[in-house]
């Protein structure tokens, strides 16, 4: 992915012409989540009220985006299914009554 070296209204409307094009719902609202959440880091009165969550949550997708080779992307991703797997089965044996 090229990063984006345009002033901000082409990158504007760069954003809008690949939303427009995106016909995947969960993609959307992912994206929709993302463009929220950086907003508000962004934003000096919202980032006072993002959540711990929030905060490390933009920092990961921020950080991330920085990583260039492949072989740490797809560590990142392995960990990511992994730590998924977890809570699936976390959230399973809470609905069991188990722990």
């Amino acid at each position: 992915m090229e990063k984006c070296k345009l002033t901000q209204v082409p990158c504007r409307n760069e954003i809008e012409r690949i939303i427009k094009r995106n016909k995947n719902r969960y993609s959307l609202q992912t994206t929709c989540e993302i463009a929220k959440l950086f907003q508000s880091a962004f934003d000096d009165d919202d980032y006072k009220e993002l959540s711990d969550e929030d905060y490390a949550r933009f920092g990961i997708i921020s950080d991330i985006m920085r990583v260039n080779d492949l072989k740490s992307l797809t560590s990142i991703r392995d960990v990511v299914n992994y730590m998924q797997r977890l809570e699936s089965k976390r959230r399973l044996s809470d609905r069991k009554g188990t722990i």
